[in-house]
């Protein structure tokens, strides 16, 4: 999200393509992802350890131990799976309209919006929230899987 509002890879966008900054700052969240799928491995390993040990009921350990080894490559996959697809595809797309910004509650707290027309994009640290603009023409750049706000680009208010 450091990228937000990054004059020198504007050009790059335009012509639909993701910077490699811009693919740097989807990093962290691929990471966040990968740690639940080595969880999901752990997990596999442990399984199958079991067997081999002939510790307790084979079909329980399978069960439990493969569900849970679902459950983390899902999760992992939710949370960087989409991003790591946009950084192989390595496009952007694009969506014209007037910026605002919105602050919603939920369960876990305080969440930032950005939207632009019709998309709403997720921003999650506050400084860049503050710094986008509002009640502007903007050209908003994304990622096309994970939809990530990647760079804005103020319009003139001729168009």
């Amino acid at each position: 999200m450091s990228n937000i509002l990054n004059e020198r890879a504007v050009n790059a966008n335009r012509q639909g393509r993701l910077t490699l900054p811009q693919a740097i700052s989807l990093l962290p969240m691929i990471l966040l992802g990968a740690l639940f799928i080595g969880l999901a491995a752990f997990n596999l390993v442990g399984v199958v350890n079991s067997f081999g040990a002939h510790k307790g009921d084979p079909f329980v350990n399978a069960l439990i131990g493969g569900g849970l080894a679902i459950g983390f490559l899902w999760l992992g996959f939710m949370i960087g799976g989409k991003q790591l697809i946009d950084i192989l595809i390595g496009r952007v797309r694009t969506i014209d309209g007037r910026a605002s910004k919105v602050v919603s509650r939920d369960s876990s707290g305080k969440v930032l919006f950005f939207s632009v027309d019709t998309v709403d994009f997720k921003i999650l640290w506050t400084a860049t929230w503050k710094a986008l603009p509002e009640g502007i023409m903007v050209r908003a750049y994304y990622t096309p899987r994970s939809k990530s706000l990647i760079n804005i680009e103020p319009l003139s208010t001729g168009s």
